[in-house]
């Protein structure tokens, strides 16, 4: 029999057990000593009192915690923001391309779009920078949310066309008769007014970054991903559970019964109390869907089922009531450690390697400033009984103090601090500086360090200052801000069961993530070269050079192409700190194919070529236009000798006068004839002379002749049988001596 085959499962009360063990061992609870160190960075950070403050003295607090951190972020930010796309995903396979294309599109529209990316980002690094470690949340969030919505005013058409929408739900309604004016009179119509509830059902990614007193962790885990239990705290009200758990019964929820510790959480009571907007519950917390209460969501490692594997689950328990037990395949955090150490889950943050910097500094700052206040107001030896005492305890410019004799009062004078105390200042800044890698020399805040310093050393100074940063940031990226992206794909892949519409490079591009099949890795995108952006673009400018050089040479110019040069012109772009390229810089691939331009000895011989086919064209008419021509001066012959011979019989018959008219009309018509001709020939020898586009207008126009002499042609064939018709007459009535009409 196979192991655990036949046990019972867990009960619950087991399974409380665990949890509640787990949670009391975990790290990160608010009476820990974790709590404590972090509470006191915030202490730091917000430059409170440090505790060993002297009534009367100087009080001063050096805020070395806030420079160092406030210093760090713009940095960090910058290198992580400074690009539309924060992560690449990267195909596993040649099939994968598509998806790793439309994955890396659509994943960081997600983050910087409909998750706010910045705001994460920068919570996460400042909390990791303060707090040792920086915690996100990421989760597919499918709660159904209901808002309210009124209507007035709606005719059938428009509320038949609001209820049919299935996410609507109709709650109050109310119809109203209305005459309005119809060009056919007064119509009576029905006006609608409603109460509606839409649902939004369909699932979207969250991601939220986690205070850092909410989330515990196991105290033996080194990594996420191997912890045996990590957990998130979180207040609730009893009505965002019922929507969170709709299945829950009303009477069980009644009976939570809240955990309090944390309300008194140190570390969140530093956080707030600084300006004092720490509150309490709203004026319904009694009511109970208004109570609130704490939540934990636990993702433990446990043997549910009994079967001698334990499988990784998702326990949400709010008092002694578990609301949620599932199984899941991964833990929906990621976090971020300025200063790991290794094999171990929490590192250090800078606000640990500071704080000490800054208590030795305020004390230093102090010492300084309660010499200087002696120094004017100093301490006097006065004869009892010489002096008038009132007059010497009033400390003013000018004052005068009464004495009886001379010499009754005597300054004693202090000593002034020795110049190393101000060197010593200096030093303290110095071990500040080389314990975080951080400081105004770096950032370029203290010009006359810059000037006073040769350039070699300042620019290593700088180059191991970036060290550091870079180190962090590349520490970032490969841990939380991976994971973060990660999280969201898989989500995605899981979930998202529907087409999405985005915007990308000011076009509206769709994407459906239901066709991923999950094949692609996930490589962050960091610019770690922007710390010295001057350097960068300066290089940049020499790269553009050398591709100029090479596209001139016929051996190399073959290896850069437009993709290459375009994804240097972009470069160079973001560097400087323009995110929109596309405004400056058009995607090849966008593009038309290139088409090669022919070289001077190729455009001589295709013009050469034109020229020539160019008069062979003008030949070719010309000899058409000639046999045209030929064809018409022998059909014009052969018209004028019928017309002579038909003149001829007609001066022999009665009608003379009659074809004498008939005659002109045809030698009218025949001029007109000679003239078109004429004009025809002129315009082929002009259009003989033009270009290929005006010998196309020069055809059109030839036929456009040819039609109309053709249109001459048929009427002078109609002119001709009326000419025959009439001599036939004319013959008739001379045989009959009678008038004749040929065809009545």
């Amino acid at each position: 029999m196979a192991k655990g085959r036949g046990k019972a499962k867990l009960s619950e009360d087991e399974l409380k057990a665990i949890v509640d063990w787990e949670l009391n061992d975990a790290i990160g609870r608010h009476d820990g000593e974790l709590s404590e160190q972090r509470r006191r960075s915030l202490e730091f950070y917000f430059g409170e009192f440090i505790g060993n403050e002297v009534e009367g003295r100087s009080q001063i607090i050096s805020h070395d915690v806030f420079e160092v951190i406030e210093w760090a972020m713009p940095h960090l930010v910058r290198v992580f923001m400074s690009s539309d796309n924060v992560a690449l995903f990267e195909p596993r396979g040649p099939e994968d391309e598509e998806e790793a294309e439309q994955a890396t599109d659509y994943v960081n529209y997600l983050f910087n779009k409909r998750c706010n990316g910045f705001h994460v980002l920068n919570t996460m690094f400042k909390d990791a920078l303060l707090e040792k470690t920086g915690v996100v949340k990421v989760w597919w969030d499918d709660t159904e949310e209901v808002s309210r919505e009124d209507f007035t005013g709606l005719d059938d058409f428009a509320f038949a066309k609001l209820v049919s929408d299935e996410d609507i739900e109709v709650v109050e309604h109310t119809e109203s008769q209305k005459v309005i004016e119809t060009p056919q009179g007064p119509a009576p119509i029905t006006i609608h007014d409603c109460v509606v509830e839409r649902t939004k059902s369909r699932g979207r990614i969250q991601v939220e970054p986690i205070p850092p007193e909410e989330f515990l962790v196991s105290k033996r885990a080194r990594d996420l991903d191997e912890a045996m239990f990590v957990a998130h705290r979180t207040r609730k009200s009893i009505s965002e559970i019922k929507e969170m758990f709709p299945g829950t019964k009303d009477s069980l929820l009644e009976e939570i019964v809240g955990d309090n510790e944390q309300d008194w959480d140190e570390e969140y009571t530093a956080r707030h109390d600084f300006d004092d907007v720490q509150g309490g519950d709203p004026g319904h917390g009694n009511q109970w869907l208004g109570r609130r209460v704490w939540i934990t969501e636990s993702y433990i490692h446990v043997d549910w089922d009994n079967d001698g594997y334990a499988e990784l689950r998702k326990i949400t328990k709010a008092g002694n009531l578990i609301l949620e037990n599932v199984e899941v395949d991964e833990r929906p955090f990621a976090s971020v450690c300025p200063i790991p150490v290794p094999h171990k889950y929490y590192g250090l943050s800078l606000a640990d390697k500071t704080k000490d910097i800054q208590i030795v500094k305020s004390t230093l700052l102090r010492n300084i400033l309660d010499n200087i206040y002696n120094l004017n107001n100093g301490r006097f030896e006065a004869v009892e009984g010489q002096v008038n005492f009132d007059d010497l305890l009033t400390s003013r410019p000018g004052g005068v103090v009464r004495v009886k004799q001379k010499g009754a009062v005597t300054r004693l004078d202090t000593p002034p601090l020795p110049n190393g105390g101000f060197e010593l200042l200096g030093y303290v800044d110095q071990v500040r500086d080389g314990r975080t890698g951080i400081s105004k020399f770096r950032t370029g805040l203290d010009a006359n360090q810059l000037n006073n310093a040769k350039a070699t050393p300042a620019n290593n100074q700088m180059d191991a200052a970036n060290a550091r940063l870079e180190l962090m940031a590349r520490t970032f990226a490969e841990t939380g801000v991976k994971r973060i992206f990660q999280l969201i794909y898989n989500n995605v892949v899981k979930h998202q069961n529907h087409s999405d519409m985005i915007k990308l490079r000011n076009k509206w591009v769709p994407i459906d993530p239901s066709n991923w099949k999950g094949n692609v890795n996930v490589d962050i995108s960091v610019g770690l070269g922007h710390g010295n952006r001057d350097q960068t673009v300066a290089h940049m400018g020499l790269l553009a050079q050398h591709y100029t050089a090479m596209r001139q040479d016929p051996e190399f110019k073959d290896m850069v192409k437009r993709d290459n040069v375009y994804n240097m012109v972009k470069e160079s772009l973001s560097e400087i700190g323009y995110r929109n390229t596309d405004k400056f810089i058009t995607n090849p691939s966008s593009l038309p194919p290139y088409q090669a331009q022919p070289t001077p000895e190729q455009q001589a011989l295709q013009a050469k070529g034109e020229s020539e086919k160019m008069r062979g064209q003008a030949a070719m008419m010309k000899a058409q236009a000639d046999t045209q021509k030929g064809q018409q001066d022998g059909q014009n012959t052969q018209m004028d000798m019928q017309l002579k011979v038909q003149g001829m019989q007609m001066d022999k018959e009665k009608q003379s006068i009659d074809i004498a008219r008939m005659q002109a009309e045809l030698q009218g018509e025949t001029q007109k004839f000679e003239l078109e001709k004429a004009k025809l020939q002129t315009q082929l020898v002009s259009e003989m002379e033009q270009n290929k586009v005006e010998q196309a207008k020069t055809q059109i126009e030839f036929e456009k002749v040819v039609a109309e002499k053709e249109k001459l042609a048929v009427e002078m064939q109609m002119k001709e049988a009326e000419f025959a018709l009439k001599v036939e007459e004319l013959k008739l009535e001379r045989e009959q001596e009678r008038s004749v009409k040929i065809g009545e």
